[in-house]
């Protein structure tokens, strides 16, 4: 019985830890549906306030109209993160909009399992490095020019076990796994 009052369950627990995001702010990139979404979710019920990153505004918005469901502001915003100009503009937007930013999650990704190498598409290819590579580089820097002068923030970016073993026809996101891994270290 003592035991039992001196612990608390698994849940409370996790929500007491999880209170340390407590009005942080984090940009998650593809965060409109899947992985990002679910990332999303988690960092608003740990109290971090939510930027959804995705291509298009009403998937943005619609995602972030749930997560404000869980007690968080949370905002949508149109992006595309290949294109740096964007990119730059977005992050200034969030600062603007939530007056700092402490978290990027970069999660934005595409996943093509394409012909043999003789046949991929320089379209497919420049699109794969565009999103999964130029756009973790993109955001990555766009973060630490709100980093640094503040001294904190953290990056996460999600890569693949496909980083370090290739697959047969995914040529394009094996290679932009493995510099994802190369970036962050």
């Amino acid at each position: 019985e003592n035991f039992a009052q001196q612990t608390s369950s698994p849940s409370t627990r996790r929500g007491n830890e999880m209170k340390k995001l407590d009005q942080k702010v984090a940009i998650v990139t593809g965060a409109a549906q899947g992985i990002g979404r679910a990332i999303a979710d988690e960092l608003a019920r740990a109290g971090a306030h939510i930027a959804v990153f995705d291509l298009k505004l009403e998937a943005a918005q619609a995602a972030a109209d749930e997560i404000a469901k869980l007690g968080v502001t949370a905002r949508g915003y149109a992006v595309d993160v290949s294109k740096s100009k964007v990119v730059d503009a977005a992050f200034a937007q969030v600062v603007s909009d939530f007056g700092h930013l402490d978290i990027l999650v970069n999660n934005a990704g595409i996943s093509m399992v394409g012909p043999h190498i003789k046949d991929l598409t320089d379209e497919v290819w420049d699109l794969s490095i565009g999103v999964m590579q130029s756009g973790v580089f993109y955001c990555m820097r766009a973060a630490s020019k709100y980093f640094l002068p503040q001294r904190s923030g953290s990056v996460v970016n999600i890569s693949s076990i496909r980083g370090f073993s290739s697959n047969p026809g995914r040529v394009a996101y094996c290679a932009t796994k493995a510099a994802v891994i190369m970036m962050t270290e």
